[in-house]
């Protein structure tokens, strides 16, 4: 009987062993299975996240109450008829670092009248008194990639870095530039 005994025992200690081994196996993998829901659902998360910011580049869609500008409606809200200022409608300006580069250069005329440095101030002063009156703001910076993917639909450097800061600002950009309104439609506006 002792022997018979010890025989049970073992077996009952094996299949324990073996309970136990598989317990702790199907416990691992249900914490494994958890974890890589809970790694995929963060990534889910993470990627909707990135989808709806208003400054991802994946969303291109424009905040309702802020739009870009270029330089010539920066020049035209400004110095000329005020089509770009109409334009704006009460919305919130966002001039990209791009933008406010070309405006503070000025024109070619400017620049010999009042001097580089000269021009410079006296335009940085304009944009800074305009973007007050406007609750403005000068919008992100353009990313190589942003400038690559707009250059290969036939947009120039500058340019691509505008409409760039605009779709990473989550704005459209206002501009007359036709080019621009027929290469980056989804990313302009007319004015």
């Amino acid at each position: 009987m002792k022997g018979g005994k010890l025989i049970k025992n073992g077996v009952e200690a094996g299949v324990d062993v073996a309970t136990k081994a598989a317990t702790k196996q199907a416990q691992k993998a249900t914490v494994d299975k958890a974890a890589d829901a809970g790694e995929a659902a963060a990534k889910n998360s993470a990627t909707k996240a990135a989808k709806s910011s208003p400054l991802s580049t994946a969303n291109p869609k424009a905040r309702s109450g802020e739009v870009g500008m270029d330089n010539n409606a920066l020049i035209n809200a400004m110095e000329g008829d005020g089509a770009a200022k109409a334009a704006l409608g009460g919305r919130t300006p966002v001039v990209s670092p791009q933008a406010v580069k070309e405006f503070a250069t000025g024109s070619k005329t400017q620049r010999e009248t009042l001097g580089s440095a000269g021009t410079r101030r006296e335009n940085v002063g304009k944009l800074r008194e305009f973007l007050k009156e406007n609750n403005g703001r000068v919008g992100v910076g353009s990313t190589p990639q942003g400038r690559l993917e707009l250059q290969s639909r036939g947009i120039k450097i500058d340019d691509s870095a505008v409409i760039d800061s605009g779709r990473r600002s989550g704005v459209k950009t206002l501009t007359r530039d036709k080019k621009l309104l027929k290469k980056a439609p989804d990313e302009t506006e007319k004015f």
